[in-house]
């Protein structure tokens, strides 16, 4: 900051406490006023959240091997970032009425501004995946092998992302500036029978706050960037076969 910007910062400041302190009540800005200055602030952290759901009217599904239709499973799941808020000291030079005449002084304003934080959906930033628990594949090693020799692990693991009819629904910003995902993944042809962790997991671009063209910071902030941020949903899907009463 040049000598001249800075003590131009020092008198405003200064005059904002002359101001205060005499009790003068601001009036409406006069026309060609000075820029406003800010002092920008810790950002507040933007909520994100993701939620994992199944179809409610296939409330059982079963392996495809004894599903006639070959229906399988529908799973869902929808991300949602909001904004980084990031609170800030403006000071606007308005007119006021002291000691006998009109002068331009400073008053101080605080103010919120919100900035983005998308979800990078670029390859390798996010994840969509079933996998058949630790449990189930013992399961199907030991007991129901026992009962039905030659049973094994067929597929046990799901990119979901790779399913024959995965899709992305939606995806993009909301009136509020949430960005919004939504994914699906129909008709998931599960051949091994047992509880799958279904995990799905995202991540932020992160958000650089910038001062408008005109505006002087006098106060830097402790960050002027919130990092990205990692969040995502698990839940259990079980999967059923035909002939057994109890999927552990």
């Amino acid at each position: 900051m040049s000598r001249g910007r800075f003590a131009l910062v020092v008198l405003a400041v200064a005059l904002t406490v002359v101001i205060v302190s005499v009790g003068v009540s601001p009036l409406e800005s006069s026309g060609g006023a000075s820029p406003p200055v800010q002092a920008i602030l810790q950002p507040l952290g933007g909520i994100a959240s993701a939620t994992i759901t199944f179809n409610p009217r296939i409330a059982h599904p079963v392996v495809v091997g004894q599903d006639p239709d070959r229906r399988g499973a529908d799973i869902y799941v929808t991300a949602i970032s909001c904004p980084e808020q990031y609170t800030f000291w403006e000071i606007e030079f308005i007119r006021v009425f002291c000691c006998g005449g009109w002068i331009v002084v400073p008053v101080l304003r605080e103010n919120t501004i919100s900035v983005p934080d998308p979800i990078d959906l670029r390859p390798g930033r996010w994840s969509f995946e079933a996998h058949l628990t630790s449990k189930s594949r013992q399961w199907i090693k030991g007991e129901l092998n026992r009962r039905h020799p030659g049973a094994r692990i067929v597929h046990p693991d799901w990119d979901l992302t790779r399913t024959r009819h995965f899709r992305i629904v939606q995806s993009g910003y909301m009136m509020n500036m949430c960005y919004k995902v939504v994914m699906e993944a129909t008709k998931v042809p599960f051949v091994d029978p047992g509880v799958y962790r279904v995990e799905a997991s995202f991540v932020t671009t992160g958000t650089h706050f910038r001062p408008p063209p005109g505006h002087i910071v006098i106060i830097p902030p402790p960050r002027l960037f919130t990092p990205p941020k990692h969040f995502g949903d698990v839940k259990r899907l079980r999967v059923w076969m035909l002939d057994e009463s109890l999927v552990r």
